[in-house]
């Protein structure tokens, strides 16, 4: 009976980091993805209303900020299986 009750907060603790990771995978790659295309917008309308032509600085800004957001999708992909997948299996357990 002992043996029970030691096992018990360590199957809940288990649970509640599922749905812990479950919910950052859902909600993480769109907050980042959010701010890497504001962030994209500002630069390109700073150098917009800038007087001269976009420095090499700017253009290596935005195409930073545009592979950032490459890869933000890529996990914005993957991050709303794994965790709708984390989220469902913490119910089971």
């Amino acid at each position: 009976m002992e043996n029970t009750n030691v096992n018990q907060p360590v199957v809940e603790k288990k649970s509640s980091h599922k749905v812990l990771w479950g919910v950052l995978c859902l909600i993480v790659p769109f907050l980042l993805f959010v701010l890497t295309l504001s962030a994209y917008a500002i630069v390109a309308f700073i150098s917009q209303q800038s007087a001269v032509e976009p420095t090499d600085t700017i253009q290596k800004v935005q195409m930073g900020l545009g592979i950032f957001g490459m890869v933000d999708f890529l996990a914005f992909i993957v991050g709303i299986p794994v965790g709708i997948v984390l989220l469902v299996k913490s119910k089971k357990s």
